[in-house]
């Protein structure tokens, strides 16, 4: 029976493997960009604010450090013991609640509660049932909350195995990775994660994609060798067509119908 996954283990390992170079760069400057430009202007001053899956917690830290009541929530107690060291060098004040529970208890956890920015990054694609997920993000969000998603592009996978000849796989589909490492077992598609949303009465508002040429470079040359223009180049695509649907991860930004 598959169950989601837990990063107690291999916590060390999935910070330098994902957030250790210029992947995880291009990951931050992305979501920091979307949230900041498209979020962040609507939101109260002190807006409450849970990352449903938090790893490192980079971006919930971030949001605490302006004023932000957040709460921090992960499956795994290693990944939260490094997000708290974090936590303690950015020197935050008492804005910032710390769980350690499946997504699909939080709402047990805090019942009755609800917040205006909903969080949850690349969680999906680590879930033996990823649609069932959407039902608990919805409740957690308030009438005029928003929720910020992103998952693995499975889309964005067939792209990559079509660039690499792997035809087979690209037609088959089937990129689940080994169980045991940091390769997402269930990546998803667009058109599936959206039509999750809206069966809870959520649009999409906002799209944009994750390293939407990065990892497709094979051998880097001219401005592919050089991080800054690289981060650069991927902000400048990554929320506009066709680039955004090609991105490794897909970020939307969803708030309740009207």
């Amino acid at each position: 029976m598959n169950k989601d996954r837990n990063f107690n283990g291999i916590a060390d390992h999935f910070v330098r493997k994902i957030y250790g170079g210029l992947k995880g760069q291009i990951r931050l400057d992305v979501l920091w960009r979307d949230l900041s430009e498209q979020v962040l202007p609507h939101l109260p001053s002190q807006a409450n604010v849970i990352d449903a899956g938090a790893g490192l917690a980079q971006l919930a830290i971030k949001l605490a450090q302006r004023g932000h009541n957040v709460t921090i929530n992960d499956i795994s107690t290693e990944m939260l013991t490094l997000a708290k060291e974090s936590a303690k060098s950015a020197e935050l004040s008492n804005n910032t609640q710390w769980l350690q529970s499946p997504l699909q208890q939080l709402t047990q956890q805090l019942p009755g509660k609800t917040f205006d920015l909903v969080i949850c990054h690349a969680v999906l694609e680590w879930l033996a049932q990823p649609a069932e997920a959407i039902p608990y993000l919805r409740s957690l969000m308030t009438e005029e909350g928003w929720l910020s998603l992103t998952f693995y592009n499975r889309d964005g996978l067939v792209y990559h195995n079509l660039m690499r000849g792997n035809f087979n796989k690209a037609i088959s589909k089937d990129f689940a990775g080994d169980p045991n490492s940091l390769t997402p077992s269930n990546p998803l598609s667009l058109a599936e994660v959206t039509g999750w949303l809206q069966k809870q009465g959520l649009m999409v508002v906002y799209k944009s994609g994750i390293r939407v040429f990065h990892d497709y470079v094979r051998q880097p040359s001219g401005g592919n060798l050089l991080p800054e223009e690289v981060r650069r180049m991927e902000l400048r695509h990554s929320n506009c067509e066709p680039f955004a649907g090609l991105g490794r991860y897909i970020h939307l930004l969803c708030r309740p119908q009207r």
